[in-house]
């Protein structure tokens, strides 16, 4: 079992918690945290372009993390409806240098945990709604890691399930220190 360590969400700053979705602003504030790099509330808020009606998307947590001086990888499906903070936030991922790239299989993202990289993976709920959380690694039993979930730990065919529900752009986020290749 490969497993990178995250702050534990109950010592994230109050004011990350006190908004409607916090889910990115804090799987930003512990991808942060675990690669040393301090900052504050408002500004995660700020920079993850946080809003009250649609929380965070992922290209900004995207941009936040880069701006913040760690190496982003961002994968997607084709979006058919961006909102305009979104198009906004592919024009500075672009500046900044950010891949954009087709979603890979879950499987590959996986792979990724424990080798200095954290994976933030957007997928729906049981309840209907998005959430963000970093992956970890998986358990001895092949569950993968979500620490900043509810569930904390979920089976690869479910958490494969939820990535790819309708309505759902499969989207995550590799982030590392610095430039690595694989």
């Amino acid at each position: 079992m490969l497993s990178v360590k995250l702050p534990v969400l109950s010592k994230a700053p109050s004011a990350l918690h006190a908004v409607d979705g916090p889910c990115g602003p804090l799987a930003a504030w512990g991808v942060l945290r675990h690669f040393h790099k301090r900052t504050s509330a408002a500004r995660i808020l700020k920079m993850c372009r946080h809003n009250d009606q649609h929380g965070a998307c992922t290209i900004a947590l995207s941009v936040a993390l880069r701006e913040h001086g760690l190496w982003v990888e961002f994968y997607t499906e084709p979006d058919p409806a961006p909102q305009p903070t979104e198009v906004e936030c592919y024009l500075r991922a672009a500046e900044l240098g950010i891949w954009v790239s087709a979603s890979p299989e879950l499987e590959t993202i996986l792979a990724f945990t424990g080798t200095s990289c954290v994976p933030i993976i957007f997928y729906d709920t049981d309840h209907g709604s998005g959430h963000f959380s970093p992956i970890t690694g998986t358990d001895d039993d092949g569950q993968v890691l979500l620490p900043y979930s509810d569930e904390k730990r979920m089976p690869i065919a479910k958490l494969h399930q939820q990535w790819s529900a309708p309505g759902t752009c499969r989207q995550c986020i590799l982030v590392r220190p610095h430039y690595q290749h694989f």
